[in-house]
């Protein structure tokens, strides 16, 4: 690629403060599209346009600015990005045919029915009226089908009847769909990545991953599967892979159930939280591997840099500007390396930083302890 050529990061937030930084590495070029300018990713950016994601006269100036645009998040209108992509002949990545696909948990649902991938029985509500299609009596997982994350937008409900109530409250008069899923008692979740790139496709080996209140706070790798289920995630990848053709990079988690059954629980057309392991583990980190696919470069194999390696992700405690991390001090034979997203103002819950520990043995007990004994 042209070095003079002007990428674009549609998003200012941590991805998009770890995807520039490896353009940085390769001498590229990028400008960001942000709500704030104290958002993570402003601080290293050649320059910053600043606009509401819907500020339709901004997102012009933005895609009229750069030569391609890169997805930090599945937070923007796929009609919108299809409009700007032929005004403007700035080509989006992930392509948007796959993102359409993937951007909503209710076009996931629909799209994994679609080409028999196993996923928790679940039902699409789009109004008070398709509350009567659900048979089953509870307990039940609601999820907003759009702008979720981080466990924001999941919640449990007992009943049907708890349901009806529920459902009204969080849809904002279903102007947003929600899928209601099937509560399962769920014994191990994981999650793998698929690359497609110019010529073709490769899938990251899979890591396990622990959640609390629907947030990831600790990844492992290797993922330790049995040779069942890493057979079953296997066979459902590539089914994945025939059947997502846009360039780009695709998160997707899993889980199995008490009785060894695999299903995929969601998607997200972009590069995901639960690989950031990738900086320390592999000679080609996630974010890499993105850049490479939209460049068109020839995508290989994972190298293993470290055989093993854990994650913790460092969630905030306490709330305001005035935080300061602190963790136990644990020794063994694996290093450590801290990442912190720069972000101005802690809240409880929300993604500061991770941790990383690699090495030549297995660490995740040690991830274990930081995670139950850090503040933030």
């Amino acid at each position: 690629m042209d070095s003079c050529k002007t990428i674009g990061i549609l998003g200012g937030g941590q991805l998009a403060s770890l995807i520039g930084t490896e353009l940085l590495k390769k001498n590229l070029k990028f400008c960001i599209y942000a709500q704030d300018i104290n958002e993570p990713a402003c601080e290293i950016a050649h320059y910053v346009v600043l606009g509401e994601k819907n500020d339709l006269q901004k997102l012009e100036v933005f895609f009229e600015s750069v030569d391609f645009v890169l997805l930090e998040s599945e937070f923007y209108s796929p009609e919108l990005l299809v409009r700007l992509e032929e005004k403007y002949k700035t080509k989006v990545y992930p392509e948007l045919s796959s993102y359409k696909v993937l951007f909503s948990k209710a076009n996931q649902k629909e799209f994994f029915c679609s080409i028999k991938i196993p996923n928790v029985n679940n039902y699409i509500i789009k109004s008070i009226r398709d509350i009567d299609s659900i048979t089953s009596i509870g307990p039940f997982m609601v999820k907003l089908s759009h702008g979720g994350y981080d466990g924001y937008g999941n919640t449990v409900v007992q009943t049907k009847k708890e349901l009806l109530e529920f459902l009204p409250k969080i849809t904002n008069e279903f102007k947003n769909a929600v899928v209601v899923e099937e509560f399962i008692t769920i014994k191990k979740e994981f999650a793998s990545m698929l690359v497609v790139g110019r010529s073709n496709s490769i899938i990251l080996p899979p890591c396990h991953t622990v959640q609390e209140n629907s947030i990831c706070t600790l990844v492992e790798y290797p993922s330790f599967l049995s040779d069942s289920t890493h057979n079953k995630l296997e066979s459902i990848m590539q089914k994945l892979s025939l059947h997502i053709k846009g360039r780009g990079i695709y998160a997707f988690e899993f889980f199995e159930d008490d009785k060894g059954d695999v299903y995929i629980n969601e998607a997200a057309p972009r590069v995901h939280n639960s690989y950031h392991f990738t900086i320390e583990a592999f000679e080609k980190n996630q974010f890499e591997y993105f850049i490479d696919a939209v460049l068109g470069n020839d995508l290989y194999p994972v190298t293993e840099v470290h055989p093993f390696v854990s994650m913790v992700n460092l969630l905030g405690h306490t709330e305001g500007e005035d935080y300061q991390l602190k963790y136990p001090n644990i020794e063994g034979e694996f290093k450590t390396k801290i990442h912190m997203y720069g972000k101005k103002e802690c809240r409880k819950g929300r993604k500061m930083g991770h941790l990383t520990l690699y090495g030549k043995t297995h660490n995740f007990d040690y991830a274990k302890k930081i995670n139950r004994e850090y503040t933030l």
